[in-house]
């Protein structure tokens, strides 16, 4: 956009006074054409905080983006680390859940992350990731996409059940952890549970207990929705298994097998389900993603033109 400091000080001023939105100073300055700026801002991520509706990582780049959708707490601060693997060339979006809109079904869920990502990217091919419970999402969207006619050129999975049964256990536990934690945030085990959970889950550093009490909703509205049969999605799965804890991720790609005509490539990372993008093995992760988007990409450039 070029300009200086004085310049972008006004025209944040104006989109503020205008528009209602609060764009940092420092996404202007990343941001290279009006465009983008205004898909950014009608994405919702124009300010917004830990909650904003989409999380722009990475807005450059000559690849189509990689849109990552949240886990069962709604957040998606934990792909903040992806930029760092994937490289300077890939643009990378995360989509978050709002506090104030429950969903019916998941395809409701889908249908209106569909809408936000076709601000930012209105044309395929699409690249789609998520984990746990993201994944789900993630193949829901992939299959509206497809119904749509587009082209989906990835569709990544990270840890995630095609019914997530398996793990209502564990997510139920957190959801009553958060729930004690909004109840008295000042314990010393709410500071340890805060802490986890900025480790393991990448949360905001400072949420406030009205804020881990939304969590904690969010989080209950999206094991409800997780039992959601699939539909089947016309391609392959990149399926990154967690195999720490259960080295035999054949179970996890069993579910998927339904529900996608396609492969199975399978990616492991020695790490737990929880803890996948802890800071000890968000980088493996990313490693693997960047992969997945590889071999698509290497396919795609091998594709002769007017061809899918």
């Amino acid at each position: 956009l070029g300009g200086h400091s004085l310049m972008a000080t006004r025209v944040v001023s104006l989109i503020r006074q205008r528009l209602g939105a609060e764009l940092p100073m420092r996404t202007l300055f990343e941001t290279t054409t009006l465009s983008e700026l205004a898909h950014i801002i009608e994405g919702g991520n124009a300010g917004g905080g830990g909650f904003a509706p989409v999380l722009a990582l990475a807005t450059r780049g000559s690849r189509p983006p990689l849109h990552c959708f949240h886990p069962g707490m709604g957040l998606s601060h934990c792909y903040a680390v992806l930029p760092r693997t994937l490289g300077p060339d890939q643009p990378v979006y995360a989509y978050q859940a709002a506090r104030d809109r429950p969903f019916a079904c998941l395809a409701d869920m889908a249908t209106a992350y569909v809408e936000r990502l076709k601000k930012l990217q209105p044309e395929g091919p699409y690249r789609l990731f998520g984990w746990s419970f993201g994944g789900q999402v993630a193949h829901e969207i992939a299959c509206q996409l497809q119904r749509e006619g587009a082209v989906v050129e990835l569709l990544a999975l990270a840890d995630s059940y095609a019914r997530s049964g398996a793990l209502l256990t564990g997510d139920d536990a957190l959801r009553r952890l958060l729930n004690a934690l909004a109840r008295n945030p000042n314990s010393d085990e709410a500071r340890e549970l805060v802490a986890m959970l900025t480790r393991d889950y990448g949360l905001p550093a400072g949420l406030q207990p009205h804020e881990i009490a939304d969590i904690a909703v969010i989080t209950q509205r999206n094991i409800d929705l997780s039992c959601d049969e699939p539909h089947v999605f016309a391609g392959d799965i990149h399926y990154i298994a967690a195999v720490r804890d259960d080295p035999d991720p054949a179970f996890r790609l069993q579910g998927w097998r339904p529900y996608a005509t396609g492969d199975q490539i399978l990616y492991t990372v020695e790490a737990g389900h929880h803890d996948l993008f802890s800071a000890a093995s968000a980088d493996a992760v990313g490693r693997r993603l960047d992969l997945a988007l590889g071999a698509v990409q290497a396919a795609s450039a091998a594709r002769p033109l007017g061809t899918e």
